[in-house]
């Protein structure tokens, strides 16, 4: 079982938002603050080859399980609290 909340993406093999196109994206360097800013967000700079499209993806997608992992960290979690607090009841 897979235990990530989120994945990688990789935008080269998606569509193009402006003209429809399967695998003309390709990364392009960040320039200046704002490029810099979104890339460290996981906003990756592409552009297309056919139509010139420039603009950024989020490169981090769902994980298939990530409902399930939520809930079993959050038990964790809980259990945790649990166990530290008898604990501190029953010796402090």
């Amino acid at each position: 079982m897979e235990f990530r909340l989120l994945k990688r993406y990789r935008p080269e093999f998606s569509k193009c938002v402006n003209c429809g196109a399967t695998g003309t994206l390709k990364k392009y360097r960040s320039r200046g603050l704002k490029d810099k800013i979104a890339k460290m967000l996981f906003f990756k700079l592409f552009f297309c080859k056919n139509c010139q499209w420039k603009g950024r993806y989020f490169t981090l997608k769902p994980a298939k399980h990530w409902f399930r992992a939520i809930l079993l960290y959050i038990i964790i979690v809980c259990s945790t609290a649990l166990i530290i607090y008898y604990y501190l009841e029953k010796f402090i």
